[in-house]
């Protein structure tokens, strides 16, 4: 069987680190409700799991009876024509990024963000072997694709420039290649040879089995963007930004063809060939360019066979079914064209992929090994269709997107998360079940919170506005306008009178909860990037609010003015939070935890806590504890009072960005960037804590 091509887009440049909050299951219509997850592998003292993870790769099993997905969670199979879930693989510390079956269908490889990549037994579902990469480098890259190659007997695996060989006769390093400052890639079918297109406007051709670079293809003018390989390895076409297709003899490397006839919209400016492929009987190489069109070619001759014109962007990804008779085509609008091969005519177009993702084969889109399926990643569900019809077959939910925010009710019967899509959803506190969805925010929802008695809830959105719903119906009551930048943080005050949001715009606003009118603007901070946090003293009468200028400002809520500013040495200060007697204000920046004296303001201790950003300080019903979640995954229990560190909890493979507690204390909710809400038994917990001291 031929191997999976390896097709790599190398991302120059420095890398941001996004801080995405995070909610739950994907969008959901008033008709249906998503499926519950399976609790399979639950970690240690964790109840139950919201979710299934935010989803980073797909792929079909040779035999197409399978699909699976990868996510922070794990690896899921799913039945190829039920979508029922068969089965959940654990054992990476962090999320999934990649997948791949060996030729056989008997390995599946999975590279992970723990910086490690795993086989498995596909029929036993056993965890095969571990590859690590030597110590000097495993704090400083993460492996993000994984692929076999040639026979199956060798893995390549991808990270910041580096191509790392496997051999899997013996589970040991072979090589690695430094193919930086190249870009796309692809392997001969044999494995043999590595092609990479090069900003140096050369190919480069690499010996994988003597580590060694083997000769450069040269006659571009401009960035090579894209190289693959003929299905049998005799020819190599090559791309990019001097508009110019050229076909390459493998074995003498010297030039063959050069095809012409992708056009620059604009004179004086090159476009790019942004995508290849070869027909599965190699006699037609599909290109994709920046000037929206499509070309079909004859390989044995150079011609141009057919122009395929019915775009409007520019074309993302071209790739042929394994039969060869379709090719789809995806443009940057994320709408997806169907081309009747021999006929040169459209076929159909797929609409609606508004959050397709960079897959490695289609970008988000991909072909049973029989052709008869074509699935695609949306808005972390994945849709299924029928190639002979085109119909929609299925849709796969419940891996979810970030969730941003998490409260539980006062009553301790219901929580409300926040998300991505744009939607709040309430969730069944004791059966973890969905119980509705409110809509009307048009942006992302990054904060929400249920009012004292529990009867309002509130949500706040990165379309400037905050919304009360009514807690028990879901009914809109009244939408708050004012603010001009993102809503940052809703919070009610103790009584439930009041309603404090904070938003990116420099400000925070005080509203009457019951009628919905503005009662102050607290503005007046000097060189602050944002607010980061805002807390209300249990008595009502102050509001604080940290910020990225390493300060706390306190203010008196009943006037709207500023009593006094707390000057911490940490940057960010990302959370803040008043102790249940109101004796002490903690606030987390950094990786520190700094405690204050809430009416003096004078600072007491500074302790060292997690390994990166704390995201969220909350304390315990019970007053014993104060939980910090971090950006490092995971959460930790220190003493109240002294802050003396007591228990880290580690189960989320993605930043921890909100926590909560049921009223009763017994149950520890938190939200993460892996796309889950864990339930914790907290009462377990706190039991094991009392127990070693």
């Amino acid at each position: 069987m031929k191997a999976k091509r390896v097709s790599i887009l190398l991302v120059i440049g420095i890398v941001s680190v996004v801080l995405v909050f995070l909610t739950l299951l994907t969008r959901n219509r008033p008709d249906t409700y998503i499926h519950d997850a399976p609790q399979w592998h639950l970690p240690k003292d964790v109840k139950a799991r919201l979710g299934k993870g935010r989803i980073t790769d797909i792929v079909f099993s040779p035999n197409s009876k399978q699909l699976v997905v990868a996510s922070a969670t794990g690896i899921w199979f799913y039945d190829a024509n039920t979508l029922e879930e068969q089965t959940l693989l654990t054992g990476h510390t962090g999320a999934v990024s990649s997948l791949a079956f060996s030729p056989d269908g008997k390995t599946l490889a999975t590279a992970s963000e723990d910086k490690t990549i795993r086989l498995w037994d596909t029929l036993t579902l056993k965890h095969k072997h571990t590859f690590i990469r030597d110590t000097d480098h495993r704090d400083h890259f993460t492996f993000n694709y994984v692929s076999f190659i040639g026979d199956g007997n060798m893995l390549a695996s991808w990270y910041l420039g580096k191509m790392d060989l496997w051999d899997l006769t013996t589970n040991t390093h072979k090589t690695e290649l430094h193919t930086w400052p190249h870009g796309n890639m692809d392997f001969s079918p044999d494995g043999t040879i590595l092609a990479s297109g090069s900003g140096n406007n050369d190919v480069q051709l690499w010996d994988t089995i003597n580590n060694k670079e083997e000769q450069k293809l040269k006659g571009h003018k401009n960035t090579v963007r894209c190289v693959t390989f003929s299905p049998d390895g005799k020819t190599i076409a090559s791309g990019g930004f001097d508009d110019v297709i050229r076909l390459w003899d493998v074995a003498t490397g010297t030039q063959k063809h050069t095809l012409k006839g992708h056009k620059t919209p604009v004179k004086g400016y090159n476009t790019s060939v942004t995508s290849l492929s070869f027909s599965p009987d190699g006699k037609t190489l599909a290109s994709g360019s920046q000037d929206e069109t499509v070309i079909l070619w004859d390989v044995a001759s150079g011609k141009r066979k057919k122009k395929l014109k019915k775009h409007s962007d520019e074309i993302q990804k071209v790739v042929f079914s394994p039969d060869g008779k379709t090719l789809l085509s995806l443009c940057k609008d994320s709408i997806v064209h169907l081309w009747d091969v021999p006929k040169g005519r459209h076929k159909h177009t797929l609409k609606g992929h508004t959050d397709i993702v960079n897959h490695r084969i289609t970008n988000g889109l991909l072909f049973s090994a029989d052709g008869k399926t074509l699935a695609g990643i949306e808005k972390n569900m994945i849709r299924l269709w029928d190639i002979e019809t085109w119909k929609h077959k299925r849709t796969l939910k419940g891996h979810s997107q970030a969730i941003t925010s998490i409260d539980s009710s006062p009553d301790g019967l219901t929580i409300a998360t926040g998300s991505n899509d744009k939607t709040v959803r309430l969730w069944d506190f004791t059966t973890e079940k969905h119980i509705k969805t409110l809509r009307g925010h048009r942006s992302t929802v990054s904060t929400v919170a249920f009012s004292p008695d529990g009867t309002v809830l509130a949500s706040g959105s990165y379309d400037n506005s905050v919304r009360l719903w009514d807690a028990a119906t879901g009914r809109h009551k009244k939408t708050l306008q004012g603010h001009t930048d993102i809503v940052k943080h809703v919070l009610f005050s103790p009584d439930g009178k009041l309603l404090a949001s904070e938003s990116k715009d420099d400000s925070i606003r005080l509203w009457y909860v019951e009628t919905g009118k503005h009662k102050h603007t607290l503005t007046g901070h000097k060189h602050n990037y944002f607010h980061i946090a805002i807390a209300f003293s249990p008595d009502g009468k102050t509001l604080a609010n940290g910020s990225a200028a390493s300060t706390v400002h306190m203010w008196d809520v009943a006037t709207g003015k500023l009593k006094k500013t707390l000057k911490a040495d940490m940057f960010l200060m990302a959370c803040i939070s008043f102790s249940p007697d109101g004796k002490t204000l903690a606030s987390g920046g950094a990786n520190f935890i700094q405690f204050w004296d809430a009416d003096t303001g004078e600072p007491k201790k500074k302790l060292e806590a997690h390994n990166h950003i704390v995201k969220t300080l909350v304390y315990s019903p019970d007053r014993k504890f104060l939980l910090s979640g971090s950006h490092d995954t995971t959460i930790q229990l220190r003493d109240a009072d002294s802050g003396e560190h007591k228990r880290t909890l580690n189960a989320h493979t993605g930043s921890v960005d909100t926590i909560t507690f049921s009223p009763d204390g017994k149950t520890l909710v938190t939200g993460s960037q892996d796309g889950t809400v864990l339930l914790w038994d907290f009462a377990s917990i706190a039991d094991s804590v009392d127990t070693q001291n």
